[in-house]
Order: structure tokens, then C-alpha cells, then sequence
């Protein structure tokens, strides 16, 4: 969606059930940012604050499905327009990564490989793809989302339930599975459609108890990532089916206790236009931040090393240092890009930065 980066009046925040929602905007701009802190190199301290923004995405995806959902659209119809937008800037994105597997490693069985890799998007260094196939999982049961929109009480329950059963499975190891990917986040997707479906009577509790909801949220989401096991992350969906474990996702609790928080904070930040600016030109720019980040933090890794490892002599600081150095070049790099690809094709560039 292209839209102006400054930050409309309260009156246009309020507007009807179609109008551009400057918060949810916003959102999606801090969402791509915690997903990229997360592929770079995070202090450990740090990791589980910024991991999982994940979650964020399949929530804005679930809202803005509900909030654009036409009941006389056909599945046909739908499939066509978002996959359209959806697969090819992924495919161009998946692209570079399995050329760079093809000059650099020997597969028994390239074709499989090939196939895999699309279908998980899981197999080159850019392992961030595999919300792609997760996503289109989703689309593709458009007609079941389509009954759920229509009947909202069948959709709260049905969301409580996924909700549940996201917080007590987890992903598979390196996000390789799609269906194990619906299964941990499509909850997080109904939970969207369901604040897009109750958006005003939500707005209302939400000015009604700021103050208290932004304290539990934000204290719901340290308590839950202060239970974190120090080895979370080698504990996968695989484990769990093959252990028959009862276990707590935490790390996914702790980041759906954290969205009341973001976003009652950010329907007052985004008065501040400078911060709105910034968080909206990051929305506009997402999904090409989304495909392209992790190439150019691959291609920048030796020599964003070699470049500050040893200007401090504190290894923490050093550590800090490379990872705002990265994450400022991935923006700097991409985000212009993608500017002048939009500037260049107009509408046609859909196609290519998504």
C-alpha cells in the first residue's frame, strides 16, 4: 500500500472501517525491524527481546485480510491477485541464494533440492523465506477464512483454541516445515483477523485502560521471556513430537502478550511525525527489507568484521558495533532500491519488491 508518510490527525485515525489505519502502519514498520535484529548478530543478552517479530507479521497479514476481506470475491479471484504479488518477488528473491548453493556445494539431487527450497523456503543461507510458504498455506484457505469472517463468535473461538495450540507446539527445525509453521502461527493470523473484526470496541477498551494494559502487557511479555530455556532454540517441533513433550513456547506467549503494548504505544508515538516518517517509510519498504536483508548481511559479514572487530576493547561493545553497522546497511542499501524500482515501474514494481 502506498501511502503518505506523514501522520494524520485524530480525526483520520478514527475514520470508517476502510481507512487507512496509521498505527497498524506503523506496526509493520517495527515488525521488519525485529525481524532483521534477529538474523544479525545479536548480543545474547539481547536475542529473545527482538526474537520472534515473526509474530507481529502473521498478526498484520490476519488484520489487514479481515479489513480488505470482500465477501464477492472468489477464491479464484483472490488467489490470483495476492499470489501474483506474493510468489514472484519471492521467487526472484530465492533466486540468488539457490545459485550461490549450485556454485558452492554438490547436491546428490539437484531438482529435489530445487523443488524443496521453494516449497519450505528453507535450503540457502536466506532461511528467512520459509514465512512465505507459511503464508500462502494460509491464503489458500481462503475459503475457511472466509466462513470464520462471517461468523466473528466462531472466529474467537476458533482463534483461542490455535492460540493455545501455538503456545504448546514450535516450530521445526530451521522454520523447514510449512505445516508445522500453520500450526504454531495461524492462530496469530485469526488473533489479527479477529482485532480487524472487534477493531472498535478493542480502540475503545484500549483508550479506556491505557495505563493498565501497557503495564501487564509489557510485564506478560519480560516475565514470559525470563522463563526462556538458555538452549531454546534447539528445541523444535520434531523434538517435541518425537519426546511427546508438554512443553510452553515461551518465547511466542511473551511476543502475543506484547501487541496490546505496541500498539496502544504507538497510536499516541505516531503523532510524533520524525518517528512516524521512519516507521512508515520502513512499512512501505517491508516485504524487499523481508527478501533481501539476509544477502546483504551474508555479503557484508567479513568485512563489517573486519572493519570493527577490535575498535573497542570491550568485546560486548565490539559485538554492538557490528550489529548496528549491519543493520544500518541493509537499510541503506535496500530501502533506496526499492524507491527508485517503485519510482522507475510505478504500479508494476508490485511485482518485484512486493
Amino acid at each position: 500500500m502506498r501511502t503518505s508518510r506523514t501522520a494524520p490527525s485524530d480525526t483520520a485515525q478514527g475514520a470508517n472501517r476502510r481507512g487507512f489505519i496509521p498505527y497498524l502502519h506503523a506496526f509493520r514498520g517495527v515488525a521488519i525491524i525485529l525481524i532483521m535484529m534477529t538474523h544479525l548478530e545479536v548480543p545474547d543478552w539481547f536475542f529473545n527481546l527482538v526474537a520472534n517479530g515473526t509474530v507481529f507479521f502473521a498478526f498484520i497479514s490476519g488484520f489487514l485480510f479481515s479489513y480488505l476481506y470482500d465477501e464477492h470475491t472468489t477464491t479464484r479471484q483472490f488467489l490470483v491477485g495476492k499470489m501474483g504479488k506474493l510468489l514472484l518477488p519471492y521467487a526472484i528473491a530465492v533466486l540468488p541464494g539457490l545459485f550461490y548453493v549450485y556454485a558452492t556445494q554438490v547436491q546428490d539431487d539437484w531438482l529435489t533440492y530445487t523443488v524443496q527450497t521453494f516449497a519450505t523456503g528453507v535450503g540457502h543461507f536466506n532461511n528467512a523465506h520459509w514465512y512465505i510458504p507459511f503464508i500462502s498455506l494460509m491464503f489458500l484457505s481462503y475459503p475457511v477464512l472466509g466462513i470464520l469472517q462471517r461468523r466473528p463468535r466462531t472466529l474467537v473461538s476458533v482463534t483461542v483454541v490455535w492460540l493455545l495450540i501455538g503456545a504448546f507446539t514450535f516450530r521445526s527445525a530451521s522454520n523447514g516445515n510449512p505445516f508445522y509453521s500453520v500450526l504454531h502461527f495461524g492462530g496469530v493470523f485469526l488473533a489479527g483477523m479477529t482485532m480487524s473484526r472487534y477493531r472498535t470496541q478493542i480502540e475503545a477498551v484500549g483508550a479506556r485502560w491505557y495505563w493498565v494494559i501497557i503495564p501487564l502487557s509489557l510485564a506478560g511479555f519480560l516475565i514470559s521471556n525470563s522463563l526462556i530455556p538458555k538452549k531454546y532454540l534447539w528445541v523444535t517441533m520434531e523434538q517435541v513430537v518425537e519426546q511427546r513433550l508438554v512443553a510452553l513456547d515461551y518465547l511466542f506467549i511473551g511476543k502475543i502478550l506484547l501487541i496490546p503494548a505496541t500498539l496502544l504505544i504507538l497510536s499516541r508515538l505516531i503523532r510524533l511525525r520524525p518517528l512516524y516518517a521512519v516507521l512508515s517509510l520502513l512499512a512501505e519498504t517491508s516485504f524487499a527489507l523481508f527478501f533481501w536483508h539476509l544477502y546483504v548481511i551474508h555479503a557484508s559479514h567479513s568485512f563489517s568484521h573486519n572493519l570493527l572487530q577490535g575498535l573497542f576493547s570491550s568485546s560486548r561493545l565490539n559485538q554492538i558495533a557490528i550489529f548496528a553497522f549491519q543493520l544500518l546497511l541493509c537499510l541503506a542499501l535496500i530501502v533506496p532500491c526499492v524507491l527508485a524500482i517503485r519510482r522507475i515501474l510505478g504500479r508494476r514494481s508490485v511485482y518485484l519488491t512486493g
